[in-house]
């Protein structure tokens, strides 16, 4: 049996992506190996979102071409897809194959077995990923692409040039999909795109509309509703907060701002301004005192002056949100600010360590907030030295000391502790029980590595 060896990097669309090239090679009799020595083939599907991640792309493509036939290799994801050029100039021998490729996976492995290099990498993007065979890395979580491309024209953004322009996948293959998951014992739907807030603008449907649809689903399960624009969810507030209200969505919101001053965001072709984000906080907070809510921020976009870099510190220490992700900028070819004057390496590492220290500290107040709070958990995650990992309704990320098998369960717990990316919590009694640990060994897992 040929046996196909996968890395993933990137983010959750991609995650998807692998879990969807997995379930399709099983399907047509591959087998999936964690061993790269025992590897006939190696897939890695890859991110090129910041140039130190296609750093790390090829320089492990270089060494992978070092202890393996690189002829024996297939590059998928984003690299490919954005930067061909660059794939075939620094590794001619390897196979391409990119996101809306992955359907027909099991015939690129069959042509690069018999001596051929393939290059597949169609720009059509309405390849259907909803209900494709897969198999999901963790057993109790689906994630659902339900759509793919966005609309935006972000000056600083490369993967447009990767997955394209919006096609929002069929409502009712989504629900399908989701209704499969729920019967198979899933406890948490990720659903997941470039920007869910725009989710059906071109089919006249809503991303409201579509979670009402899912919560109708039968079963004891939670959805994640995944990042969107805050222009997107400006548009449909009132709606979206309606939707919020069902006991089967996380209480969580990611929204990037990117930055807090007005000029910059011009520059970077947001499409709203620093009021509308703080006005959106505020109607959020006002409906859901306890949404948990996630943002991004990137420090250093050419231009920006420190007193505008500073603009967005104290925005941040005003908002206090849940988590802040921070990244330097970095200029990505083919794009509008690759054009512009750039600050020294130096001066963006200086202003991300500004940033993520306050994240750091905003991050810790909020956890330690919920100090004392009493209710339930789905462990999700195997934990370290002796604990597991799990999130209750505002998909807030807790730590559970405990001996006892949890994987799966629901667990009441009382919170004791914070540290700033989870809140320490002490097991008061399982309230459903874990799934059975042969169901998570005999689970098809393969390699899937994370770079952000």
């Amino acid at each position: 049996m040929t046996k196909v060896y996968i890395e993933t990097y990137g983010c959750t669309l991609n995650q998807a992506d692998s879990e969807i090239i997995v379930g399709i090679l099983l399907k047509h009799g591959y087998e999936i190996t964690l061993s790269i020595e025992d590897a006939d083939v190696i897939i890695v599907n890859t991110c090129t979102v910041k140039l130190p991640t296609e750093d790390k792309m090829i320089s492990r493509l270089e060494k992978l071409s070092q202890v393996f036939d690189p002829r024996r290799i297939i590059v998928a994801g984003c690299l490919p897809q954005a930067e061909r050029f660059i794939v075939e100039d620094r590794f001619p021998e390897m196979s391409m194959m990119g996101p809306y490729a992955i359907h027909k996976v099991h015939e690129v492995v069959e042509k690069v077995l018999k001596g051929e290099r393939v290059v597949y990498l169609p720009k059509d993007n309405r390849t259907v990923k909803a209900c494709m065979p897969k198999v999901r890395r963790n057993p109790i979580v689906e994630i659902i692409p339900i759509s793919a491309g966005c609309i935006g024209n972000c000056t600083y953004c490369i993967v447009k040039f990767a997955r394209g322009k919006l096609f929002s996948y069929p409502p009712e293959k989504i629900f399908e999909h989701a209704r499969k998951a729920v019967e198979e014992g899933v406890k948490e739907l990720w659903l997941t795109s470039q920007d869910t807030g725009i989710y059906g603008w071109d089919r006249g449907y809503t991303l409201p509309q579509l979670i009402k649809k899912l919560t109708r689903i039968p079963g004891d399960f939670f959805m994640r509703i995944g990042m969107m624009t805050p222009n997107s969810a400006i548009k449909m507030l009132d709606d979206l907060l309606d939707a919020y209200r069902s006991r089967k969505v996380f209480k969580f919101i990611h929204l990037p701002l990117q930055s807090g001053n007005d000029r910059v965001l011009s520059l970077m072709n947001r499409r709203y301004t620093v009021e509308d984000f703080i006005k959106l906080i505020e109607r959020i907070r006002e409906k859901f005192p306890r949404m948990n809510i996630m943002t991004d921020i990137i420090v250093g976009f050419p231009t920006e002056t420190f007193e505008e870099f500073m603009d967005t510190v104290k925005l941040m220490k005003e908002l206090k949100l849940d988590s802040i992700n921070v990244s330097r900028y970095w200029p990505r070819p083919g794009t509008e600010a690759s054009k512009l004057k750039r600050h020294s390496w130096g001066e963006t590492k200086r202003r991300s360590r500004i940033m993520t220290k306050i994240g750091i500290e905003i991050s810790l107040e909020r956890n330690l907030s919920w100090k004392g709070w009493v209710g339930n958990v789905i462990v999700d995650e195997f934990g370290k030295h002796g604990t597991w990992m799990g999130r209750n309704y505002a998909y807030k990320q807790f730590v559970i000391p405990s001996n006892e098998y949890l994987f799966g369960s629901v667990v009441k717990v009382r919170a004791v502790g914070a540290l700033p990316t989870a809140i320490i919590a002490k097991k008061i009694k399982v309230v459903k029980p874990p799934i059975k640990k042969e169901l998570v060994e005999r689970a098809p897992i393969f390699s899937m590595q994370y770079v952000s």
